[in-house]
């Protein structure tokens, strides 16, 4: 992710940290979740494709190149981040 200065998409990366935390936060405590657990469980999701997807768009490259830098372009690290934020999204606690 390039970035200059104090852009802000450069603080959308923040959010995957920041969720965690209150994820943990609010598994702590019973369940009791600030602003909701669902808020938490989507934003690293929404993150994630906001830096693969919507910045680069937003800087100009075409949708077809976009997604043919899908497959060959990243490594490891994204695609486990990908499954850990859709895990995340779709993990029910028991009650």
């Amino acid at each position: 992710m390039a970035t200059k200065g104090n852009s802000w998409e450069g603080y959308v990366l923040f959010l995957i940290p920041l969720s965690g935390l209150m994820l943990l936060i609010g598994g702590l405590n019973n369940g009791n979740y600030p602003l909701g657990r669902s808020l938490w469980t989507i934003l690293p999701l929404l993150g994630i494709l906001f830096m693969i997807i919507g910045e680069p768009i937003i800087q100009g490259q075409g949708i077809s190149d976009v997604f043919s830098a899908l497959g060959k372009g990243y490594g490891i690290g994204l695609w486990l981040s990908i499954i850990a934020a859709i895990a995340a999204l779709a993990y029910t606690p028991k009650e």
